[in-house]
């Protein structure tokens, strides 16, 4: 009786063992769930991602070195983006970053002086530029930007037949502002992240 008992078990675990083996076998190679990796959990997202750029990172580009001084985490829908300011000063640059697709894009960008209304196109330093993209974000505020800590943004992107980009902003109740940018290559920057003891870095 006992050795039917014995019997009976291994027969258990052997068919187990057999349908285990054979989920294993009709799994499709290459499916997405083993395919998918979040673009957001690269490393080159996570180089140029908030836990490190953010106010205290230094930028090396373009032969100087920049001090990231505020950052403002923009949103529409399920698209987020950021620009950080560097260096300050009412002629200051921003740095752009982007996930697109499961490509990071980064732009640097350049504030003109003067208003500006939206025209398409419009012509700057006898640039012409074509509307690409109008809407609406929603924005946070984390270090010195001058904007108050939250707000919303509307925002009209240009881009020229030769790649340069113009990009106007209005915050609130101000008038248009304008900058103008280019696409740069991750070679093209060094970061020096935030510390982290920056009460401002966002460690999501």
């Amino acid at each position: 009786m006992n050795s039917i008992v014995i019997i009976g078990i291994i027969l258990v675990v052997i068919g187990v063992i057999v349908v285990v083996v054979a989920r294993r076998n009709t799994q499709v190679p290459g499916s997405d769930r083993e395919r998918f990796v979040d673009p957001l959990m690269t490393d080159e997202y996570r180089k140029y991602g908030p836990t490190s750029v953010a106010p205290g990172a230094i930028l090396n580009y373009g032969g100087s070195s920049h001090v990231v001084r505020g950052s403002l985490e923009l949103s529409q829908g399920p698209f987020r983006w950021w620009e950080h300011l560097v260096d300050g000063g009412a002629d200051g640059s921003w740095f752009g970053v982007e996930e697109d697709e499961g490509e990071v894009i980064l732009t640097w960008w350049r504030k003109l002086p003067g208003s500006f209304e939206p025209a398409n196109p419009m012509v700057v330093d006898g640039v012409e530029y074509w509307e690409e993209e109008r809407g609406t974000a929603r924005y946070t505020a984390i270090g010195t930007t001058g904007l108050p800590p939250e707000g919303s943004t509307d925002f009209v992107d240009y881009k020229s037949g030769d790649g340069r980009l113009l990009g106007l902003e209005r915050y609130g109740d101000s008038s248009w502002e304008a900058s103008t940018g280019i696409r740069i290559l991750p070679g093209e920057i060094d970061v020096l992240a935030a510390p982290d003891h920056n009460p401002g870095t966002d460690k999501r």
